[in-house]
């Protein structure tokens, strides 16, 4: 592998990981022309289940002796171009896969190798996972389910590892993107030459969460058992005018914001201070 670049995105949750993997795997051949590989999946069910998310957290399974060969089985890692991008949902979580990590680097010697990571405003963070969440398992109030992503033990890691100057950390906020669209700012941050990949072609689908209002998710989080919130949630989409117009995004009051974002600073403010 003779890559001189390699540029690895850790997707964490709820930072539009699955709009960028997407865009990737549909602009895959403007990428190709200008010498960035972008790898599929090999075989057509399983490269459209996954759309573009490489999944590398199979890795944490010990036993691989040959890591290249273990993913070329799996996904065309090989190709003559210049630059290779890797996507993938949950490499942030680095107690388990920080190996891996370790092991996916050191396949690339002579490679410029650099981590591109969204961090995104906990109190919207935590209010977009709560969202998704009961639609399946969670039930209750959001504040049950508040929990930490503790920033020092994924982000320490990271800069260790490569280098913090080679750790480009971006803000998960419309205002700090480039033309204020997700997918423009990461084209960006990864240094793909701009016009590769034409404006018209960066038309991603938009979270279905970002379109239900606040009392959608009330509802769900009322319901305990997992197949009456799918029943319901399948109900309400069928019929949305039982919705009332609702504009608004997200739904902890003043207060509630303001306390879960003081909790978490107090868990990362000294690493940044650090720095």
């Amino acid at each position: 592998m003779t890559y001189q670049t390699v540029t690895i995105h850790l997707g964490m949750h709820k930072t539009g990981s699955s709009a960028i993997q997407s865009m990737l795997r549909r602009n895959a051949a403007r990428l190709a022309r200008a010498s960035i590989h972008y790898p599929e999946y090999k075989g057509r069910k399983l490269a459209d289940r996954m759309d573009g998310n490489h999944s590398l957290v199979f890795l944490q399974h010990a036993g691989i002796e040959d890591l290249g060969a273990f993913l070329e089985s799996r996904i065309t890692l090989l190709s003559q171009h210049k630059s290779l991008i890797v996507s993938a949902e949950y490499l942030s979580r680095t107690v388990a896969i920080r190996g891996v990590l370790r092991s996916l680097v050191s396949l690339f010697p002579g490679a410029a190798v650099r981590f591109v990571i969204y961090i995104r405003r906990y109190d919207h963070q935590l209010e977009s996972a709560y969202a998704e969440g009961v639609k399946r398992k969670l039930c209750g109030d959001l504040i049950a389910d508040e929990r930490s992503y503790d920033l020092t033990s994924i982000l320490s890691p990271l800069f260790d590892m490569i280098g913090k100057e080679n750790v480009v950390v971006r803000p998960y906020n419309p205002r700090h993107w480039v033309k204020g669209d997700l997918l423009s700012d990461f084209l960006q941050a990864v240094g793909v030459p701009a016009g590769t990949v034409p404006a018209k072609a960066l038309q991603g689908d938009v979270a279905r969460n970002t379109r239900r209002p606040r009392l959608y998710t009330y509802i769900l989080s009322r319901l305990t058992k997992v197949e009456d919130k799918i029943a319901m949630a399948a109900f309400l989409d069928d019929h949305p005018q039982l919705m009332p117009a609702d504009r608004a995004k997200y739904f902890l009051s003043p207060e509630e914001r303001n306390a879960v974002n003081a909790r978490q600073r107090e868990v990362d403010q000294p690493f940044f201070d650090a720095q």
